[in-house]
């Protein structure tokens, strides 16, 4: 059905929090089946790009990670911070361990992987923090994934306006929402060397609603 309507590629994120519920227990079996899931698309003529986080967003429960990071000592989260830095590499090598060998390069159809999750939104916040510490942070992600062998491209994914903090060097940066294609290669140029592909990774059809906002009938 979707080759039908002219899709040829899923995106999927990644949410942590369900994959390492408890310091060291990892789960992938049944519903949490990761690379059955990745390898059934890639059986239906699928592409598939992987959106690991380690922060995801997605409206989940503590943006994906799991609540015990909260409980070790020492740690901040989403940060340049050795106790957290610690945690996602072990996440991240688990999960290489589960899907590596379904990426492209491999054989499979993992074409892409998503470093971090629209990090210049957090940037633009936390302005608290300097902004060659969130790039250290980030930078640090993408070497993880690096190190643990995701050799596809990897991208990064944020509103055009907020690529300042969200780009990371050697990673394409991709700009959610953007329709003006001039300002679409614009900015990936920008951070990109001059160069493409030109990418909107989310571009959506409608809207989230807010608690007690009001609609016209």
């Amino acid at each position: 059905m979707m080759k039908a309507m002219g899709l040829n590629t899923v995106a999927t994120y990644v949410f942590w929090n369900i994959h390492e519920p408890e310091p060291g227990v990892w789960d992938f079996t049944g519903d949490k089946n990761l690379a059955e899931y990745i390898k059934i698309a890639g059986e239906e003529g699928m592409m598939v790009i992987l959106r690991p986080g380690p922060y995801v967003c997605a409206e989940w429960e503590f943006g994906g990670y799991p609540w015990w990071l909260q409980n070790i000592k020492g740690m901040e989260i989403r940060k340049d911070n050795a106790e957290f830095l610690k945690c996602t590499k072990a996440y991240i090598d688990r999960l290489y361990k589960e899907v590596g060998g379904l990426l492209c390069t491999k054989g499979g159809p993992i074409v892409m992987v998503q470093c971090e999750n629209e990090f210049g939104s957090y940037v633009s916040q936390r302005t608290d923090i300097p902004l060659e510490e969130h790039r250290a942070y980030n930078a640090k992600i993408k070497q993880q994934l690096a190190d643990a062998g995701f050799d596809v491209p990897l991208f990064t994914s944020d509103g055009s306006w907020l690529f300042e903090g969200g780009s990371t060097p050697g990673a394409l940066p991709t700009a959610n929402g953007e329709s003006d294609i001039a300002n679409l290669k614009k900015v990936v140029d920008q951070y990109h060397n001059g160069k493409g592909p030109y990418m909107v990774a989310e571009f959506y059809p409608g809207w989230l609603s807010h608690w007690l906002n009001h609609f016209l009938n």
